[in-house]
């Protein structure tokens, strides 16, 4: 009935009660963040190049809170195209040699499933490419995407024609997005929440949040646009909402969000607001107590049982 989580339940058609609620109880906030594009797209491509970006994202987080993070979920699946820019962003050239060519397709799979997939999985990276600022040059980059392709056509030669499918200059625009990340918005002096749950909300309605800085929930966009959209909005309102409910991860009673915000990645810049400014507790009970009826009436999903045994935690 709707697309995985919360985003699907709030963009359907027959739930506009749940957006004109989210209106009327909590109006856009002013938004006068203005910035210069870094980043512009290069392609038509944007649904592939904000996944790749967000899994590539993920990583880089990880490795700036190795001691402080907590990763419920690193992106679950890794698209062809992800592990290709993770190559060519965060492994030596050697990593798929040079001789690749010659050797049997017997030879590159073991290679593939011993050395370079395991690494891509677990989120290894080299210890002498750990997220190097620099951009590539075009020459560095062709040759790991060319050696890469190559090195997929051996593996795959039934599938390769549909694998390969990648343009070059979405390489090169996740490239940009990477390059110009501040590591001081993304370096936890706490604890860090990697595509962190809701406790059972998100098991009973899917979706996943991007991640939480110490306690700040912040999603990740690669629109070219700067603005608070409404569908923004709503999807961190609700994301706090079911914070609320659910806890974070696996503990319940874990509810560490007092600010909202949204990366800008084709501008390198963070805004963000403290929770308290939409409104104080009673507000934030009386929405999540109507949101709860709503979705148990509209048949989406009964969220009372996990109401109940969680204590109420809203910032003042």
């Amino acid at each position: 009935m709707y697309r995985q989580g919360i985003a699907g339940i709030l963009s359907h058609p027959d739930n506009w009660i749940l957006r004109e609620k989210l209106i009327k109880n909590f109006p856009t906030p002013e938004f006068k963040l203005r910035s210069e594009l870094i980043a512009s797209p290069l392609t038509s491509n944007h649904g592939v190049v904000g996944m790749a970006f967000d899994y590539i994202f993920c990583k880089h987080v990880r490795s700036l809170n190795q001691t402080n993070s907590e990763s419920q979920i690193l992106r679950p699946t890794v698209s062809d195209f992800a592990a290709l820019v993770d190559y060519i962003l965060n492994y030596p050239l050697d990593v798929i040699p040079l001789d690749v060519k010659k050797k049997s397709r017997f030879e590159i799979l073991r290679l593939y499933n011993d050395n370079f997939w395991p690494l891509v999985k677990k989120g290894e990276l080299s210890k002498q490419n750990l997220y190097k600022r620099q951009m590539l040059t075009d020459e560095q980059l062709l040759e790991k995407f060319e050696r890469y392709n190559h090195f997929i056509k051996i593996l795959y030669p039934h599938h390769s024609s549909s694998m390969l499918k990648h343009d070059i200059n979405d390489v090169k625009d996740i490239c940009a997005l990477n390059s110009i990340v501040d590591n001081q918005f993304f370096t936890a002096k706490r604890k860090c929440y990697l595509s962190p749950t809701f406790g059972e909300t998100s098991v009973i309605l899917g979706g996943v949040g991007d991640l939480i800085i110490d306690n700040t929930l912040i999603d990740i966009k690669t629109t070219k646009k700067l603005t608070l959209t409404r569908e923004y909005f709503n999807q961190l309102v609700c994301y706090y909402i079911l914070n609320l409910i659910g806890g974070v991860n696996e503990n319940p009673q874990e509810k560490p969000i007092e600010n909202i915000g949204i990366y800008f990645a084709r501008y390198g810049i963070l805004w963000s607001m403290p929770i308290s400014k939409l409104g104080d507790s009673r507000k934030f009970e009386n929405f999540r107590k109507w949101f709860i009826s709503f979705l148990r009436k509209k048949g989406i999903a009964d969220l009372r049982g996990i109401y109940k045994q969680t204590n109420t935690f809203i910032h003042e």
